[in-house]
């Protein structure tokens, strides 16, 4: 009918799922990366002071965001339900992990945290046998 507004099914992505999305992206921009240093050893001198110049003022701190396999995260799944899951690993880790149905989150967690949120990650620590 013309004018009636149809809806797609919901689908909810889970966490394993984002997890594994991100480190897919992190390592296509690593050999993105990689191809663009290469490409740069085969440019005259100017062109490489040039390009030298331009990326210290892109960003100075690219190594203090890189995300890759090691990251550690915290998966949720169903926050506030009975059956409520809670894991904290890498994402590595998490991207091997099956948290059953959803509502899930993804948190990224800072390079660095405070002693007490270290303790508390403990108790969420992804253990062998929780892995499927």
């Amino acid at each position: 009918d013309q004018g009636q507004v149809v809806y797609l099914p919901e689908r909810y992505m889970s966490a394993s799922t984002a997890a594994g999305q991100i480190l897919e992206v992190a390592e296509r921009m690593a050999k993105d990366n990689d191809e663009q240093q290469a490409l740069s050893r085969k440019q005259p001198w100017w062109r490489k002071v040039m390009n030298r110049h331009a990326s210290k003022e892109r960003s100075t701190s690219s190594s203090a965001t890189t995300v890759g396999p090691d990251t550690r995260a915290v998966a949720l799944a169903r926050v506030g339900a009975g059956d409520m899951k809670i894991v904290s690993g890498t994402l590595a880790e998490i991207a091997g992990l099956d948290l059953g149905p959803p509502l899930h989150t993804l948190v990224i967690l800072a390079k660095e945290l405070h002693p007490l949120e270290q303790e508390a990650l403990l108790q969420f620590a992804i253990k062998e046998q929780s892995r499927q």
